[in-house]
């Protein structure tokens, strides 16, 4: 754990692992808002397929919040690991949400 902290924080490792976050990040939500602009998203069956993923990704961004905070609750969290879990916060809904479009829209 403790290498993990400090290959996070080191040597400006943390701004290049963060920009790496918000190009997955910018890509996922360009998927988002692609399907819900597009016909498919706005039909009957795309809300509910935006619906269904949506659900999951907050069940999903609760649980990784709540395993944030745990962990937290037993190291110090420098301000570099608080920002990169805040990033990979987003990343990780964005990430769920746009899998889960992706499924629903193969599979219903």
């Amino acid at each position: 754990m403790e290498y993990l902290i400090e290959l996070i924080e080191g040597n400006g490792l943390n701004s290049k692992i963060n920009i790496v976050i918000l190009i997955i990040s910018i890509i996922a939500t360009v998927n988002i808002i692609k399907f819900y602009i597009s016909e498919e998203g706005r039909d009957e069956r795309g809300k509910i397929i935006f619906g269904k993923s949506s659900f999951f990704s907050i069940i999903t961004y609760i649980i990784y919040f709540v395993f944030i905070n745990f962990i937290a609750s037993y190291i110090e969290m420098s301000e570099g690991l608080y920002q990169f879990c805040i990033n990979s916060t987003y990343c990780i809904f964005m990430i769920t949400m746009s899998c889960s479009i992706k499924y629903y829209k193969n599979n219903t």
